[in-house]
Order: structure tokens, then sequence, then C-alpha cells
């Protein structure tokens, strides 16, 4: 199934384990139309998953973010919940370690979020 599609996220949550490490963080939006979020994944397969709240314009629609710009070391899969929630998946390619990142895209407020990824060595 493509990352893209709108079962993606139920076929990943059923399919695959949690990243050993997972640790995000938002830093304070310092332009309005771009915010920055900082992320440590291991490496050993696993994804990580994070929610937050969603910018709602009122009309309630399904899907209102994008992924703009797709990781090079991995997957990453963007949406809404019930519209009221967002999700953000990224899952790095086994064995890489390193820097990656990745553009979402939202459009009711024509936002960027740049996720900034640290690729971890699982540790034993």
């Amino acid at each position: 199934m493509p990352w893209d599609s709108p079962d993606a996220l139920d076929d990943l949550a059923a399919n695959i384990s949690p990243a050993q490490t997972c640790h995000v963080m938002f830093e304070a939006a310092t332009k309005v139309q771009r915010e920055e979020l900082y992320m440590t994944v291991s490496n050993e397969g696993g994804a990580c998953m994070w929610s937050g709240g969603v910018e709602n314009d009122g009309k309630a629609h399904l899907y209102k973010r994008r992924l703009r710009i797709p990781p090079t070391h991995g997957k990453a899969l963007v949406g809404e919940i019930a519209r009221s929630r967002s999700y953000q998946i990224y899952k790095p390619e086994i064995g890489y370690v390193g820097q990656d990142e990745f553009i979402e895209y939202i459009l009711s407020s024509h936002k960027e979020i740049v996720h900034h990824i640290t690729v971890e060595q699982v540790m034993h």
C-alpha cells in the first residue's frame, strides 16, 4: 500500500512497531508561515509517530495536511484523524545513521512545518 493512501495510517499502526528511541520537540514559530520540529529516532526499523491539535478553519476537511518534500532516508506520512488531531509518522531506512528532513504543508493556513530528524544507531 502506498504511504500516501487514505488507509496508510491504519495499515502502519497495525503492521509496524515503534522505534526504541522517539523524541519529538517543537520549537516556537519564528516565522508566521513556518514552524520547526526536531526529532531523534533510532534506526532499527521502527517508526516514530506523534500527533497534535489541528488548525481548523471550521470546514472540517480531512487530510488538510500534505507532504510537500519527502525525506531522503526514510518514509513519512502526515494527515488528520477525526478532524481534530494531526499525525506525523517517520520511519528511517534500517541501519541509516545521520540527518534527514521532510516538509509538511498545512493547506488551511498555508504553513510549512520543517521536520529535522536525527537518526541514531540503536543501542542494545
